[in-house]
């Protein structure tokens, strides 16, 4: 008791020691990092543009293998273009879902949780055996993937100073826009030599 009353004392006096260290507790009690000298400043951005192409990657990236998932699961490649859709769906509600979690529980646990979630639904759709379960479960993963482009975001502010966040999310924004271009080359290169299946286990890696 005595020990919180002088550390409240110090806070209001002003002790930059104190004050500074009370304020570094809170935050990581919440899960959010502030942009400091000792950080690299090009590994967060790499990581950040990393987390920001999961569901850019997996949205394209087994397009190209489209004709051999029909043959395999015994449909038409009109109904395996519906897990498209469903993965467009789940992206769209994750977005709802994640941005109020990101501030009420910090960014990691909620980021940590998704990113399990999608790599658990990645090899679901792997071990799907119908087209009906792989609607399913790539929405799920699209639920999961969502996680990491809305943190992404999100943790620029915490990372960068105002100043910087601008120009940080246009170098994200560009890196996803790269993506699509991107995706679908390594995709025919995966399915041409290991089989559509090992384009959900790249996008898991």
């Amino acid at each position: 008791m005595g020990i919180a009353k002088h550390r409240s004392a110090a806070v209001e006096s002003g002790h930059p020691d104190v004050k500074s260290s009370v304020v570094f507790i809170r935050w990581f009690r919440s899960g959010v990092v502030t942009m400091s000298k000792t950080h690299n400043r090009p590994l967060i951005i790499v990581i950040l543009g990393a987390l920001s192409t999961i569901s850019p990657f997996a949205i394209d990236m087994y397009l190209p293998a489209f004709p051999e998932m029909a043959t395999a699961l015994d449909t038409t490649t009109a109904r395996i273009s519906l897990s498209l859709a469903s993965y467009f769906a789940g992206l769209a509600a994750g977005q709802l879902i994640y941005g109020p979690l990101l501030d009420r529980f910090g960014r990691k646990l909620p980021l940590y949780a998704g990113l399990v979630l999608f790599v658990l639904a990645s090899v679901a759709c792997l071990l799907s055996r119908n087209v009906e379960w792989l609607v399913a479960w790539r929405f799920v993963q699209a639920l999961g993937g969502c996680a990491a482009q809305v943190a992404a975001m999100a943790m620029v502010r915490d990372f960068f100073p105002a100043r910087d966040t601008a120009k940080i999310i246009s170098l994200l924004i560009l890196v996803i826009s790269a993506s699509p271009m991107l995706a679908p080359s390594i995709g025919v290169f995966v399915a041409v030599n290991w089989g559509w299946q090992s384009c959900a286990i790249t996008r898991r890696c």
